[in-house]
């Protein structure tokens, strides 16, 4: 079964164009939800639209997921993610050592987030809990100076 992490504001869906002929059949939540798949509206603005709830739509997607008729694109808002997870990991490392990674970890999964697929509109939340982490002040402020720095950047 498909599974989703994160925030449905960032979950972009598009129809499966891959030549291959399916029939599903589909309740009318899958219908909705189905019928406004664009590969540009997010899981909640589509939600939204058919006036069903958020986990209704997010049932139905899965559901459309898995008969294999819809595929998961990223945000174009989140297309740093992987540049971001980067640059944090390194200097969290040049601040705690080689522990960063898992501290990193711990942290993401208390977001209910995914390493890979990190939402980039939570980094600043994600950085301010991590900064926590460092227990001396100067390496601290080094480390937040150049993430909101590394952040400033990616929104340019």
């Amino acid at each position: 079964m498909a599974t989703f992490s994160g925030n449905p504001s960032t979950i972009i869906l598009r129809q499966k164009d891959d030549g291959y002929d399916r029939e599903i059949s589909m309740d009318r939540d899958m219908l909705k939800v189905f019928s406004l798949i664009d590969g540009k509206r997010n899981l909640a603005d589509i939600a939204s639209q058919t006036g069903i709830s958020i986990e209704t739509s997010l049932n139905a997607a899965k559901r459309l997921l898995d008969a294999e008729v819809l595929e998961i694109i990223e945000d174009d808002k989140d297309a740093g993610s992987s540049d971001f997870m980067n640059f944090l990991e390194e200097n969290l490392s040049l601040a705690i050592g080689p522990i960063a990674s898992v501290i990193i970890e711990d942290e993401i999964e208390i977001m209910e987030e995914s390493w890979s697929s990190f939402p980039m509109d939570r980094a600043p939340e994600l950085v301010n809990l991590i900064a926590r982490q460092i227990p001396r002040e100067e390496k601290r402020v080094v480390f937040q100076q150049a993430m909101i720095q590394f952040l400033k950047d990616m929104a340019h």
